[in-house]
């Protein structure tokens, strides 16, 4: 059995790795922070999960609440293994002190807000305790079936060949225009128009384009959610580059794994920008519970509006096969809706594509768009249907206009926030399978190596 520590429990996915009880952790987690309103939020999400009706789990937190947190977590010693969701400056640093003193670490993303925080990642993956990364995105079930439908050539074919060039190629890159207006990084905190994108592809694009659209106000486990305010502090939380551009790296990065090919090496830079969003007081106010923005952000604020630089384009060649990113951050989210995700991968037989948004009732939808020969895609993607393991039964393909729509039963869905225990049920695995370090901290390395040229380029 394992004890959980958490340091500094700041972010709320902290507390959703324990959403569900894990018959490999101990119900008594330990628990090191300064006093105060995260540590409250974070106690509160875990009694939530303990007192809901179906499900319950029985966490009992031993706090340790005072200052010094990661010195009395190291005298104490008590647990084995320690989660890491706060403060994202800091995290990488407080990730080798935990890992030289022989604790495996959990750390949520983003690991690095500054490009030389690298070399702390180089060394906590370098052997020794194992350290993970918080990835939900590899337990979400439209991305493992396009995996599985990218490795079949006989669906999906060979990754499309194309260029991502310079600027002076053509614009071809998702677009990301706001629903609200956004100020250019260089135009001035008061500028409106972001500058043109900088990402640039051949005629038909590049062969793989993920997106995503996320919330400041929003929702998680029923309650509204309350961020700290050094989450708008750019030198503490990250900007649009730091961020989401982790969780698209890496599906990128798993796409061209399941051809089995080595995605730790081969990583290009070609372009990165970042634009802001605007946030107004009143939104800050009621996401922090502050009336006014705090003096370290007087930097980004004109009058009553914050710039907050969270949006991102990145694109880059990975083993030469062309990858464009893209990612921002709305203001709030829509009644009975939610983040937006786009995904489209083109292969020499068919493209597939995800799409979650208002126009699908904010599901995740997958197709797959034959290029040519309908029939024999059919076919072969009927044939992969039907070998899949039992754990995917229940997947069909309906005809559409364009080709097929997978239709994914309901018990396959499982959510963004059930994602976090499965996660933290994959750490414990590795932990005591033995083998590390292994691909998955190769590719984390790469990723992030690549995210630091991508924060020098911008």
């Amino acid at each position: 059995m394992h004890t959980l520590a958490f340091l500094d429990p700041g972010h709320f996915h902290a507390a959703l790795t324990l959403r569900e009880r894990n018959p490999s952790v101990n119900d008594e987690i330990m628990v090191y922070a300064p006093p105060g309103r995260e540590l409250d939020d974070f106690l509160g999400l875990v009694d939530a999960f303990n007192k809901r009706a179906e499900r319950p789990t029985g966490w009992r937190a031993t706090v340790r609440a005072g200052e010094r947190s990661l010195e009395r977590l190291l005298d104490e010693r008590r647990g084995d293994a320690v989660v890491l969701a706060g403060r994202n400056d800091r995290k990488m640093a407080l990730a080798r002190r935990l890992h030289d003193a022989g604790f495996a670490v959990l750390a949520d993303k983003p690991w690095i807000v500054r490009p030389d925080a690298v070399s702390d990642v180089r060394h906590v993956l370098s052997g020794g305790a194992v350290a993970v990364e918080i990835m939900t995105g590899r337990h979400e079930i439209t991305s493992i079936i396009a995996e599985r439908l990218v490795a079949d050539r006989d669906v999906f074919g060979e990754f499309e060949v194309d260029h991502v060039g310079g600027p002076e190629g053509r614009a071809e890159a998702p677009d990301m225009a706001p629903h609200t207006p956004q100020r250019s990084e260089h135009a001035g905190v008061a500028g409106r128009a972001p500058r043109p994108p900088l990402a640039r592809t051949g005629t038909a694009g590049p062969a793989i384009r993920l997106t995503s659209i996320h919330h400041l106000e929003k929702v998680v486990n029923g309650a509204p959610l309350r961020r700290p305010p050094w989450y708008f502090d750019l030198r503490v939380q990250g900007d649009g580059l730091a961020d989401i551009p982790t969780h698209l790296v890496a599906q990128a990065q798993r796409l061209l794994a399941s051809r089995g090919r080595p995605t730790d090496r081969d990583l290009e830079l070609v372009a990165a920008r970042r634009w802001a969003t605007p946030v107004p007081r009143a939104l800050f106010h009621r996401v922090t519970g502050l009336d006014a923005f705090p003096v370290e952000l007087r930097d980004h604020v004109d009058g009553d509006t914050l710039a907050y630089f969270s949006n991102a384009e990145l694109s880059f060649r990975l083993r030469g096969v062309s990858v464009v990113v893209a990612t921002r951050w709305d203001l709030t989210e829509p009644p009975g809706g939610g983040d937006a995700h786009s995904a489209v991968v083109r292969g020499t037989r068919s493209q597939l594509r995800i799409e979650q948004g208002p126009e699908t009732g904010f599901r995740r939808r997958l197709f797959v768009e034959p290029r040519r020969d309908l029939s024999g895609v059919g076919a072969a993607l009927s044939h992969a249907l039907a070998t899949w393991p039992a754990a995917l039964s229940g997947i069909s393909a309906v005809a559409t206009p364009d080709g097929f729509e997978l239709a994914i039963p309901d018990r396959l869905r499982t959510g963004h926030e059930s994602h976090f225990p499965l996660v933290l049920d994959e750490f414990i695995r590795t932990i005591d399978g033995g083998a590390w370090p292994d691909d998955r901290a190769a590719d984390t390395l790469a990723k992030y190596e690549l995210l630091a040229r991508a924060a020098r380029r911008a």
